[in-house]
Formats: C-alpha cells, structure tokens, sequence
C-alpha cells in the first residue's frame, strides 16, 4: 500500500524543473507593425515596414537579461523573401528559442476604375406564356398523383 502511494505521489504532483527563460518579453517595431500583437511563446510574425525602411530597427526585452541574442539578416531586399531571425540563448540551460519575422514593404497603389469599355447585361428575353404553361402541367400532374392515390386508398379498402 505504501508502495502505492508513494507511485500516485510521483505521478499525480508535478516536479518542479527550471524551466527556460529564453524568451524576449517584449518586442516593439519602431520602423513599421507587427502583423499581430507580439506574445513570447508566439515565433513566427510578419513585419510589415514603412515605406522608405530598408533596415528592420526595434526595441526588445528579454525575460532573462543574463540570456545572450544573436540577430540575423534584418535588412529588406526588394525582389526576395525578407527573414530575420533573432535567436535568444538561455546561458544556464543553453535552451535556444528563434524567432522568424517575415519582412514585407507596405505598397499604397492608387486604383483607377475605367468603365467605358464595360457592356451593359441586356435583360433576357421571357419565352410567352412559359408561367402560365408550367403551372397548367404541374396542376394536372398533381391532380393525376392525387386521384391516383385516392383511388388505390379506396379499392384497398372495398375488398376488406
């Protein structure tokens, strides 16, 4: 029983493990926005850069401040996918954490709508009398089904 117990015991209440701390707590883009607020456990966001910015420029915090960063390729190149990377090495457990952040430019482009060249949807032609002929076929059809099953409902029940 006592075997039993202590097994639950290791089981059922959690260890306590120093957990990681390689986490920026805090990340602001002074040069553009986040696509969505930035949260630490989130790695992966889309930057998108004011106009004019070629180089990523930001504030961040980290969880630890013993933790080292490694930054990698912040600048934008226009024609090729844009990822900079920031890595954050925790010094005590030497866990790593990267985060991915995909730049893009804002584009503002004026939009011109030219309707000279659009054709007018002509109304389409009603073929004469169709409604009046539809509702004469289904109103016989249903008259047929109709008195056809009243007309078994009664020869089943004359010959009982």
């Amino acid at each position: 029983m006592k075997k039993f117990v202590f097994f639950l015991f290791l089981i059922l209440f959690p260890c306590i493990v120093n957990a990681s701390s390689a986490y920026i707590k805090n990340f602001e883009v002074l040069n553009g926005k986040l696509s969505i607020p930035f949260q630490e456990k989130n790695n992966i966001y889309t930057i998108y850069l004011n106009e004019g910015a070629n180089t990523l420029e930001y504030i961040y915090e980290l969880e630890d401040e013993n933790a080292s960063v490694e930054i990698l390729n912040q600048e934008y190149i226009e024609g090729i996918e844009n990822v900079a990377t920031i890595k954050v090495i925790d010094e005590q457990t030497k866990e790593t954490q990267m985060y991915t952040f995909y730049l893009e430019k804002e584009k503002t482009q004026s939009v011109s709508l030219d309707l000279t060249n659009v054709k007018a949807l002509e109304p389409q032609k009603e073929i004469p009398y169709l409604k009046e002929i539809t509702i004469g076929i289904c109103s016989i059809l249903i008259f047929f089904f109709f008195r056809l099953l009243i007309w078994n409902f009664y020869k089943k029940n004359k010959h009982r």
